[in-house]
């Protein structure tokens, strides 16, 4: 495996670990270089975070479920941007849970609570949103994940 792969592999589970322990105590600090938060609403702060993500340069995304929001971390920690707020608008999340990114660089999220998946651009910017309640096509029950392949395609 190259270099490059494990290392961002090895901070996308470190991170993942951190956010697990974050989850479970709001008492304790973590960091990776420098902090990457506590139980909170501020920036670099979670409540219940869930999805995390990775994009080619190393950006860290995080869904933080409870704060409606998805935060944007450099590969060292540093708090880049928060997309989204609680809402039933564009832009805004009910309990998102999942996050992805496309070799674009746009940015997914499976809005779970709106039932829908919104897109974003890679500064944040809405792009577009789909679904809605329900079992049939294009019709989603709390969708609680996404994923991007090589293509692109969700």
């Amino acid at each position: 495996m190259p270099q490059n792969i494990r290392s961002t592999l090895a901070k996308f589970f470190y991170l993942l670990i951190v956010i697990c322990l974050i989850s479970e105590s709001s008492q304790a600090q973590y960091s990776i270089g420098s902090s990457i938060g506590s139980y909170g609403s501020s920036n670099g702060e979670f409540d219940n975070p869930k999805g995390i993500n990775v994009d080619i340069y190393d950006n860290i995304y995080v869904a933080d479920t409870d704060n409606n929001r998805i935060q944007v971390f450099r590969d060292n920690g540093t708090h880049v941007r928060s997309i989204g707020s609680q809402g039933t608008g564009d832009g805004e999340f009910n309990s998102p849970e999942g996050v992805a990114v496309d070799v674009f660089g746009n940015i997914y999220v499976s809005d779970t609570g709106n039932d829908r998946i919104q897109k974003f651009d890679s500064t944040g910017v809405f792009i577009l949103k789909f679904g809605s309640n329900g079992t049939g096509d294009g019709e989603f029950d709390n969708p609680t994940d996404i994923e991007t392949d090589a293509d692109g395609s969700i």
